[in-house]
């Protein structure tokens, strides 16, 4: 169901931060997650329990390391595409949406995953944007057509709606 999008300013730079400041608790427990089921596992069978390992070979990491890649996007992809919202969004009452208000497509979700990650390793030049933007949205908002918006506004939750 669509949300109206004139109820529902965009979410602020500090909101935004803030969030992704929670979601690092979440996104630890899942890479943890990766490391007792693939790491572990796959150092004892490949390298046995040796105390002189001194680490996995190059093919390895790429696989080992694109693995944990995929595990983290997928808590962001999940999140969006059921909720619109990861739990630092939920914590922050923030709400990923499209344009027209409704929640974000597969494509929209991939496209904001790829150019947020370019974003942050540019010393966070997508969330600089935020700054010259007349929407005052961050670039991956405005490459994956989608808007960040408080997904409650106070008036609502005081009628009890």
């Amino acid at each position: 169901m669509p949300v109206p999008l004139k109820n529902h300013p965009n979410a602020n730079l500090i909101r935004r931060l803030m969030a992704i400041v929670y979601d690092l608790f979440p996104l630890f427990g899942i890479f943890m997650g990766v490391v007792m089921i693939f790491f572990l596992p796959l150092r004892i069978l490949v390298y046995g329990l040796n105390d002189h390992w001194l680490g996995f070979n190059l093919p390895l990491q790429i696989l080992l390391v694109s693995l944990m890649i995929f595990a983290l996007s997928s808590y962001f992809y999940f999140c969006w595409r059921k909720q619109g919202q990861t739990l630092g969004m939920k914590a922050w009452n923030i709400k990923l949406v499209q344009d027209n208000g409704e929640l974000v497509t597969r494509s929209q979700c991939l496209s904001r995953l790829i150019f947020s990650f370019f974003s942050l390793a540019c010393l966070g030049f997508g969330y600089w944007w935020y700054f010259f933007s007349k929407r005052k949205s961050c670039l991956q908002d405005e490459l994956s057509n989608t808007k960040v918006i408080l997904s409650s506004l106070k008036s609502e939750s005081k009628n009890g709606e």
